[in-house]
């Protein structure tokens, strides 16, 4: 299972994309510390827009259903805690 957060300001915004990308990477360590996991950040060349991910080590299509509940629960935790990590870095983002 993987938390996303997608950067794509839509048709013919490849450069805002990559800036805005660009910028929240800028403060990588900051985030990361903050939200207590290593991200992956894609800067998506063959598409337009740019994503920062994290892995969850659980769930997924072959997970028993008696664990979604619990799985949804972690995934919410974290996309909290990714938000609270990001929200700031990306508030402040001017273009």
């Amino acid at each position: 299972m993987q938390l996303v957060i997608y950067i794509d300001r839509g048709k013919d915004q490849e450069e805002a994309n990559l800036l805005i990308f660009n910028k929240i990477l800028l403060k990588r360590v900051e985030i990361e510390q903050d939200f207590g996991y290593q991200l992956n950040w894609r800067e998506l060349q063959q598409y337009r827009a740019c994503t920062i991910v994290y892995e969850m080590s659980r769930g997924g299509c072959g997970t028993p259903k008696e664990e979604w509940h619990h799985i949804h629960e972690l995934a919410v935790e974290k996309m909290i805690l990714l938000e609270k990590a990001t929200k700031k870095v990306i508030n402040a983002i001017k273009l």
